[in-house]
């Protein structure tokens, strides 16, 4: 064998024992280590567990105090109670969550039971407790009351006995630690025993009410035992490196405890004994006794820090311990950098897939889909995540679109000038906005006794009339739904009846009364999930009905209460000037005949005067009830004024009118009027008749032939019909067709 084999046998055979003496150390290294670990961890523990106890304990103050109120608990004393619970809440979850991902207990399955099972009885404890503060003090139950804070008290002890358990097993404690433990330990004696005490001063002065003896007893054990663990602490912290600030903090509390806290609590003593007023400032004496449970807490809290400090540092010294052995751990870190390597060429492509994924959706491309939704890595929760990111982008896009067609439909209700216009400009937008449903909407007819259908879209099918009892939602005041609960029963003017499908009614509401309704059902083949998440839209669009209906009956009945008289509910004399103008247009445009006719009621005065106005008035109402019925067509039936009356009939030369008004003139002779218990005299009326282009063929002239007509028959004896001379338009027809444009004017002005 040649030496360089020799020499390449003996490097090789030096380097495995370099590597197995190594491996032997580095092995012994580590369970020192983890023996280090596993102290640490369960000192990290147990200081957290020691901070939920108090933390505990502050809610069971608080419990205590709100369970002896007189009256059901606050907000503000609702908002700390549930902040207080989720400060304790917070603490356990992260001594269970971190305790159980060491896995370096033999009891931590054990301890995790025992922990779960508190925080069971602790949950159990605030349910009975939130019974309780929801009722006066008076219908509290007095047992509860009393128990519950005794109860929390016995759990708080538990907890704290189960630290026992966190103790690895093998391991000794450091002098350090185990001092800094009771520190801890006693500081947390001094927030509990004064906490309980403070507790019973505040829950006497609440209720401005002596103390009972036993609690004045137990008040003092409890500032006995709060002593007792002060001079414990201030012996724990003396001759301790760096416990010059703790026996400074001790030192003041003390103070607290023995000078202005101690008068205070012996002021409300002495009130309590001679059964005086409390007249001492509460508020000073809270504030003293906060500040000094609160040194107390900041003690067990700094001890908890320095505890996990100290923790830290024998990490440290032991992690330091591997650092001659770096070879090797350089050789694993090569290792790693190799394995680094390897994966990223491996995952580069998919990464760039998330990017490419990623691009598209930014640049609004939201048909791409990823092909590694299922992978069960860092991958797949990308791919999820641009998954989520894409559905949110498309329920956005989906929202702005339904916020488009409702501004555009919200446009186009408001620019409808009428009721039938409104619900032709509806129908395609309700199509678009609510794709899964067919619909119907019904109005509620001038007598309110029934509803017309006024409007359907897509496959709905509408009643001509239909009742309010014939809908669930108009008995109920609000929606209904049926095809979605266990049990429910279809409207009666639900046409699908021998379905399964889903439907839905909506009352339309304008400024608090019902207008209307809304029906709507599942369109044949679509989706019940669809058309169920289309109901909160279909909810807005009846709002946006709502709103459109109200504004044009409103501007229907502002326009007819301008051209209509009030008495008498015929046409005004404005209206009766823009028909007339419109009237005399078209004939002159079509030859066709036009003729009107001017009425007065005779000895109108007599009624008044004889009768009162009210006869007046009532002879009006008749009159006008006549010309109405014979008014159909375009035909218009106008009150001037007073008693005076007129009637426009386009199409009806002068004989057809004479023969017209005379049927009128019999009967409005032929009419008995029923006034009170009794009747008025007989009634009757004179008529003036004059035709476009025989006797005028201006607004004026024509006006002033009928008049001139009517007073002819007044001189005449009155009770008759009588046509205009011819000669008088004859005269006159130039004149005013030069002149017709500028007196039109002048009568609609006025």
């Amino acid at each position: 064998m040649s030496i360089r084999k020799m020499s390449l046998i003996v490097i090789l055979a030096l380097s495995s024992i370099c590597v197995l003496v190594s491996s032997l150390k580095i092995r012994s290294l580590l369970a020192e280590l983890h023996s280090v670990e596993t102290f640490a961890a369960t000192g990290l523990a147990s200081g957290r567990l020691n901070k939920g106890i108090i933390e505990l304990s502050l809610e069971r103050s608080l419990t205590q105090l709100t369970l002896n109120l007189q009256e059901p608990i606050t907000s503000e004393f609702r908002g700390m109670l549930d902040d207080q619970r989720r400060l304790s809440d917070a603490v356990f979850d992260d001594v269970e969550k971190n305790l159980l991902n060491q896995g370096v207990l033999t009891r931590s399955a054990e301890f995790s039971a025992v922990l779960q099972s508190l925080r069971n009885k602790i949950q159990t404890l605030r349910s009975e407790a939130d019974g309780e503060l929801a009722r006066a003090a008076v219908e509290r139950s007095p047992e509860k009351v009393t128990n519950l804070p005794l109860n929390m008290k016995t759990v708080i002890k538990r907890l704290a006995a189960s630290t026992l358990m966190l103790r690895p097993e093998g391991v000794r404690l450091p002098s350090e630690i185990v001092t800094l433990k009771y520190i801890q330990r006693y500081a947390w004696e001094v927030r509990e025993y004064g906490g309980q005490e403070r507790t019973y001063f505040a829950i006497a002065t609440a209720a401005n009410e002596p103390i009972a003896d036993n609690t004045l007893s137990e008040m003092n054990t409890l500032h006995r035992r709060g002593g007792v663990a002060i001079r414990n602490l201030s012996l724990s912290a003396e001759g301790r490196e760096g416990g010059g600030k703790l026996v400074s903090d001790i030192r003041q509390m003390i103070e607290f405890y023995n000078g202005r806290y101690s008068d205070v609590r012996e002021a409300i003593a002495l009130s309590s004994a001679q059964s005086e007023p409390y007249t001492f400032d509460f508020q000073s004496y809270f504030d003293l006794s906060s500040e000094a449970l609160g040194r107390a807490i900041s003690l067990s809290y700094d001890a908890n820090e320095r505890i996990e400090l100290a923790l830290s540092k024998m990490l440290e010294d032991a992690h330091q311990q591997i650092q001659p052995y770096s070879a090797i751990i350089l050789a694993t870190v090569l290792l790693y950098i190799y394995l680094g390597y390897y994966m990223w060429s491996k995952i580069s492509g998919r990464i760039q897939h998330i990017a490419d994924l990623m691009t598209a959706l930014a640049n609004g491309d939201t048909s791409v889909k990823s092909r590694f939704l299922t992978a069960n890595d860092e991958i797949g929760r990308m791919a999820q995540c641009v998954e989520i990111f894409k559905k949110n982008t498309l329920q956005r896009k989906s929202l702005e679109e339904e916020s488009r067609l409702l501004s555009e439909l919200n446009e186009w209700l408001h620019l409808s000038k009428s009721l039938d216009e409104l619900f032709e400009n509806s129908r395609p937008f309700l199509e678009k906005l609510l794709p899964e449903t067919d619909g119907a909407i019904y109005i509620y007819s001038n007598s309110r006794d029934v509803l017309d259908g006024v409007a359907v879209w897509r496959h709905g099918e509408v009643h001509a009339h239909i009742r309010p009892g014939d809908c669930w939602a108009l008995r109920r005041g609000r929606s209904y739904t049926y095809g979605f609960r266990e049990i429910g029963f279809r409207c009666s003017h639900d046409n699908q009846k021998e379905q399964d499908a889903p439907s839905t009614c909506f009352p339309i509401l304008a400024d608090g009364e019902t207008v209307g309704l809304m029906h709507l059902s599942l369109t044949q083949g679509g989706d019940r999930e669809g058309f169920r998440a289309s109901l909160r839209l279909a909810r807005t669009c009846a709002e946006h009905l709502a709103l459109a209906i109200a504004n044009v009956q409103l501007r229907d009945e502002l326009h007819n209460q301008s051209v209509r008289d009030p008495l008498t509910g015929l046409y005004n004399r404005r209206f009766l000037t823009d028909t007339l103008l419109s009237a005399i247009q078209e004939s002159r445009h079509t030859s066709a005949p036009l003729s009107i006719v001017s009425i007065d009621v005779d000895h109108f005065k007599r009624f008044n005067d004889e009768f009162g106005h009210d006869a007046g008035d009532t002879v009006l109402r008749e009159l006008a009830t006549i010309l109405a019925d014979d008014t159909g067509g375009n035909d218009i039936a106008c009150r001037n004024g007073g008693e005076e009356f007129m009637l426009v009939w386009p199409g009806t030369d002068t004989d057809a009118a004479h023969v017209r008004a005379e049927g009128i003139r019999q009967r409005v002779e032929g009419q008995t009027v029923r006034y009170n218990d009794g009747t008025l005299p007989k009634v009757t009326v004179s008529l003036g008749i004059a035709s476009y282009g025989v006797h005028g063929s201006g607004i004026q002239e024509l006006m002033r032939a009928a008049d001139d007509a009517l007073y002819e028959a007044k001189h005449a004896g009155r009770n008759q019909c009588v046509i205009a001379s011819a000669n008088r338009g004859v005269a006159a027809q130039s004149e005013a067709e030069n002149a017709d444009a500028s007196q039109s004017l002048t009568l609609i002005t006025a």
